[in-house]
């Protein structure tokens, strides 16, 4: 038995993280080729209910069709209580400069294993347990590189790890050099030589925590809001990464262009320890942003989870907005889940929806959460960096829900839990009013007091960075939380 404590995100992170020795350091910076080329000009489609940057107007198209076989497979390492998700925005960046998205694949593995307590002790604090976790990550890495070579007769693949997943893929390459022609280490720990002699790109942020590694290329961001999430999935790392994987050529476009078909494919685990709910269903809605959001009638796609946690591909709709309603299995009490995003430009091929966990530690915070039919429950999530007070806002129906004590500098809140504080230590009714602040927190988690009523049923405005998405009230209690997955 272990007992599980609060950690800090700092402590977690860095938990996680293989102490090796410095390096050189490299400041240059890059720069972005604007003119086009890639694709042909048009336009498609109409833009539905939710708008922002999935705008319907198409200049320029970078179809799947004419991706450049000839480019490597990528497979990409999540770190701690994330998962492949965490690479989701790079790759459509990928996609839009040439890359073919179905090359490009995610792994998913337990990243909260803990270790036995010492000396038969009953209780005791969380420690990872490295060897169990690298086990699994190792087995899934495995299978994704011999699923790739297969199915595109490259002889080998380039290799990327964040945060714990680093230390994995950092391992990982150096007992299977054969396999990976590059590798990327990612908010990771100091390098002390190219993993194998596989040539290595070590990227980290004096945002988060700078390393000066000796592999073939180090380069730290001279950016203090380039947190550690950040330095995975943002459009500055994305440039890096483009740029050592082709020999320092500088990508055409650093924003997400359209494409066609647009097919989408996904994975559903559970929160932190990534396990799949087998009999578990995706339920994908066509939605009309006006009116009663409960009368949508049925499905126009269900997927049912099996032991691989995989649902779709599927083609969807330029700028049609959906709703994924995560339904779990029968007989388990799990709430439903739903998700919302803006509508799809191109392809997106790494979409991860997390059902509820029953690990307790990857669910410390979420079970605090107050579920009641009165009011609705949100959760935020950003798919680039951290939220950041000052700089980021987030607004639900015009009420603040970013501040300093939920936002600040350095907390790394990539989700952000909207809900009615209970008036008591167990869930139920709140008070009815939006106070803000922090009501939980955990590792890369916050929170803030934000009553969402939950009748009459309507949809509810939620803002980012003056980009809209309309998501429905639906009763936490009975219906489940709604995950809002911006930028």
């Amino acid at each position: 038995m272990t007992k599980t404590t609060h950690l800090t995100v700092r402590g977690l992170i860095w938990l996680t993280l293989c102490p090796v020795l410095a390096c050189n350091e490299d400041d240059g910076t890059s720069t972005i080729d604007q003119s086009p080329a890639i694709g042909t000009a048009g336009t498609s489609g109409a833009t539905a209910g939710n708008s922002g940057n999935t705008s319907a107007a198409c200049p320029v198209m970078v179809n799947d069709a004419d991706c450049d076989k000839t480019r490597r497979p990528i497979v990409f390492v999540h770190g701690t209580v994330a998962n492949g998700e965490s690479f989701a925005h790079p790759a459509l960046l990928l996609a839009s400069n040439g890359y073919c998205p179905d090359r490009i694949r995610a792994v998913e593995y337990h990243s909260l294993i803990a270790a036995p307590c010492a000396d038969g002790a009953a209780t005791c604090a969380f420690s990872l347990d490295r060897e169990a976790t690298y086990a699994g990550a190792k087995l899934a890495i495995d299978q994704a590189i011999a699923k790739l070579l297969a199915e595109t007769g490259a002889d080998k693949v380039d290799l990327l790890g964040h945060s714990q997943g680093s230390g994995h893929g950092s391992r990982y390459t150096g007992e299977n050099p054969d396999k990976v022609a590059h590798y990327v280490h990612l908010a990771g720990g100091q390098l002390e030589v190219d993993p194998g002699g596989v040539p290595t790109l070590c990227l980290s942020s004096t945002g988060d925590r700078p390393v000066t590694c000796k592999t073939t290329q180090n380069f730290t961001f001279q950016d203090e809001t380039l947190d550690h999430a950040a330095v995975s999935s943002s459009t500055e790392s994305f440039v890096e990464i483009f740029k050592f994987l082709n020999d320092g050529k500088v990508p055409q476009y650093d924003t997400v262009q359209c494409g066609d078909p647009i097919t989408l494919e996904g994975r559903a685990p559970t929160f932190g320890d990534n396990t799949f709910l087998p009999g578990s269903k995706v339920e994908v809605y066509e939605l009309e942003t006006t009116g009663n959001p409960t009368m949508r009638g049925a499905p126009t796609k269900s997927f049912e989870i099996g032991a691989d946690g995989n649902f779709g591909p599927w083609e969807a709709h330029r700028g049609a907005t959906y709703e994924f309603k995560l339904v779990p299995p029968p007989g388990d009490s799990r709430r439903p889940r739903h998700i919302y995003m803006q509508p799809f430009t191109r392809s997106d091929r790494l979409l991860r929806f997390n059902f509820e966990t029953k690990d307790s530690t990857a669910s410390a915070t979420s079970k605090q959460v107050n579920y009641a039919d009165s009011h609705a429950v949100f959760v935020a999530r950003r798919r680039q960096k951290a939220f950041l007070f000052g700089r980021d806002t987030l607004t639900v129906d015009g009420f603040a829900a970013i501040n300093e004590l939920n936002a600040a500098a350095r907390t790394v809140t990539c989700a952000l839990y909207l809900y009615d504080k209970s008036l008591t230590e167990l869930p139920g009714p709140g008070d009815g009013v939006s106070m803000g602040g922090s009501i939980i927190k955990g590792t890369f988690v916050n929170s803030a007091d934000v009553f969402m009523p939950s009748s009459p049923p309507a949809f509810m405005k939620v803002v980012f960075n003056g980009v809209t998405t309309l998501v429905p009230n639906w009763s936490s209690g009975s219906g489940g939380m709604s995950l809002v997955l911006l930028d």
